[in-house]
């Protein structure tokens, strides 16, 4: 059986859907950026700017919030600008109880 890569491989030769071995492939996207579809990296980018935490959404307790990081990963940051939002269970914890929702 192809490996996904083959099966991309594939696909890509001819551009259109095909089989290989029996396997339906799917045509490959246009590697032309669509200038009104943001790519993944801008919405990486942009996931940065939101708090780490929202208000409750009422009447029910549902905090919104991002994944809270491991502190070993915090303290282990290698890239060159520390998280604009860190959030840990930890800090998590400690702001809702602030908050008197805990």
């Amino acid at each position: 059986m192809p490996s996904p890569r083959q099966l991309h491989a594939a696909g890509a030769s001819n551009g259109s859907t095909g089989a290989v071995d029996g396997v339906e492939t799917l045509a490959t996207p246009s590697s032309t950026p669509n200038p009104g579809v943001p790519s993944v990296l801008t919405k990486l980018q942009k996931w940065g700017d939101y708090a780490a935490i929202g208000e409750p959404v009422h009447p029910t307790r549902f905090l919104p919030c991002k994944t809270p990081l491991s502190q070993r990963i915090i303290d282990s940051w290698s890239m060159s600008a520390p998280p604009a939002h860190p959030l840990t269970v930890a800090s998590l914890l400690a702001g809702q109880t602030a908050d008197g929702r805990a």
